[in-house]
């Protein structure tokens, strides 16, 4: 018998939420519900192909739910809520990261805590400047460009000149 992934982490986080909300905690229910996604995505480790497929949607979720908090959930979310999403950066999957960067970045000015998590993502994604070294995979690194456009109001469009493996600048030397 095949389970719904969907629907297992609907039912994962409607009873987690239901169990933190029963607990008199005094966080809003999204937040609550954050939590729960932020500890479900972190319980379901690979290798399975199952828990990747978990994982994405859970992160998936969670990026969705970010994305539409109004501005005074997001100003009232804990500290320590955005730096655990942030957290989710440093994963090994690329696509739970990008989620994780849509998250943060959806959140704007208030993750300004998370900027150096973004900058060392974005670093093992690119390598060093003028190295013309590439990470494992770039999945991520448009969505951990606009999370921290979002969040700075820089641009961070990538440098089309920079040194490229087999560049012609790397053959002249």
């Amino acid at each position: 018998m095949r389970r719904n992934p969907g629907l297992f982490i609907a039912a994962v986080v409607t009873m987690g939420t239901m169990a933190l909300v029963g607990a008199g905690d005094k966080k809003s229910n999204v937040v609550i519900e954050i939590e729960t996604i932020l500890g479900e995505i972190n319980r379901q480790r690979p290798p399975t192909v199952q828990s990747y497929t978990v994982r994405w949607s859970l992160a998936k979720q969670l990026a969705g739910l970010v994305r539409n908090l109004d501005p005074t959930e997001i100003d009232n979310m804990p500290l320590g809520t955005i730096d655990h999403i942030a957290g989710l950066l440093g994963d090994t999957d690329q696509i739970v990261r990008s989620y994780a960067a849509e998250a943060v970045g959806g959140m704007g000015a208030i993750a300004r805590e998370a900027v150096p998590a973004l900058e060392k993502a974005l670093k093992e994604i690119d390598g060093p400047p003028g190295t013309g070294k590439f990470g494992p995979a770039t999945d991520s690194g448009p969505a951990i460009r606009r999370a921290l456009q979002s969040i700075t109001g820089e641009d961070m469009t990538p440098d089309p000149y920079r040194e490229r493996p087999g560049s012609w600048e790397s053959r002249q030397r």
